[in-house]
């Protein structure tokens, strides 16, 4: 069974404190099972003003070296169910520019489920690898660093 975690981020200072260092703990976790720290810094992005606590990001990292960055987004719970998105953004319009970042955002309900389904993504994407996803035989999504084995995330739909 699921578990939401810190619903009520958005109302409950404690709460918005609590996810953020979810977030950063996840973080630490994946960048010392991972290696290459040293790459990576983090907050990358602000909210715009400390005031600003609006879980966009509620968690951000970059690393100039291999050119990616994260950014979390933390979103309220309005069902029940996974709530977890991911694409991928570049900073310029061009992504030859020598200035781009591949950027993996992650959009999400934090929930136990979300926060595993992040760390799948998270560790090839800290190590500077490509992230492989595909639906197995039973039309489960796995997702793992390519040509490892792959770690079951969810259904495709």
């Amino acid at each position: 069974m699921m578990t939401n975690l810190y619903e009520e981020f958005l109302e409950d200072h404690d709460h918005y404190e609590q996810s953020e260092q979810y977030w950063r703990t996840l973080w630490s976790e994946v960048v010392s099972e991972v290696g290459g720290g040293n790459k990576w810094q983090t907050p990358w992005m602000g909210t715009g003003a400390p005031h600003i606590k609006d879980g966009n990001p509620i968690f951000s990292a970059i690393s100039p070296v291999l050119r990616r960055g994260v950014r979390v987004i933390q979103l309220e719970p309005y069902g029940s169910g996974l709530d977890f998105q991911f694409w991928f953004e570049d900073t310029e319009p061009n992504p030859l520019d020598s200035e781009n970042v591949r950027e993996l955002v992650i959009a999400c309900v934090l929930s136990d489920l979300a926060g595993a389904c992040a760390r799948k993504y998270l560790e090839p994407w800290v190590a500077g690898s490509p992230i492989s996803m595909r639906p197995d035989q039973a039309g489960r999504l796995t997702v793992g660093r390519a040509g490892e084995r792959e770690h079951l995330i969810g259904h495709a739909a």
